[in-house]
């Protein structure tokens, strides 16, 4: 069974996540470039970043796209309370999810949004169930 921790690692926010490999280490993506991405680490000090800095999401490096040893797209459904979830990452005990589906259900539940955009809300970590993780590589 996977953690929230291991499937968005060092991050509590994350939609359909990009994320980039170095040297075994999984990194949560938050810009790419033609030959770069910038990624959420609180590791300054990586030798190979070709600049750092601070965002509202977080810490960041920046890594060339060919010192990298994998990119791939991270998107994580599970099961709450009856209705298929999609998992958008996490604080602490908490599961952040978007539901696609009945208005009824989200307003009975608390989720916030729309018909028409989504619904969103947090919940316990432990409520989720059948967690299914599907991976795609990214070029």
């Amino acid at each position: 069974m996977w953690t929230i921790e291991e499937l968005f690692p060092g991050t509590r926010s994350a939609r359909g996540i990009h994320i980039s490999v170095r040297r075994g280490r999984e990194f949560i993506e938050l810009i790419e470039g033609t030959d770069y991405v910038r990624v959420l680490t609180d590791a300054h000090d990586l030798p190979e970043s070709l600049e750092r800095g601070d965002s509202p999401k977080g810490r960041w490096v920046r890594l060339a796209k060919a010192d990298l040893d994998r990119r791939f797209a991270r998107n994580v459904t599970a099961m709450w309370d009856g209705q298929r979830v999609a998992v958008t990452g996490s604080t602490g005990e908490l599961a952040h999810i978007g539901f696609n589906g009945s208005s009824e259900w989200a307003e009975e539940h608390d989720l916030h949004g729309s018909q028409y955009e989504g619904w969103l809300g947090s919940v316990p970590a432990a409520e989720l169930s059948d967690v299914q993780v599907v991976e795609r590589e990214l070029s």
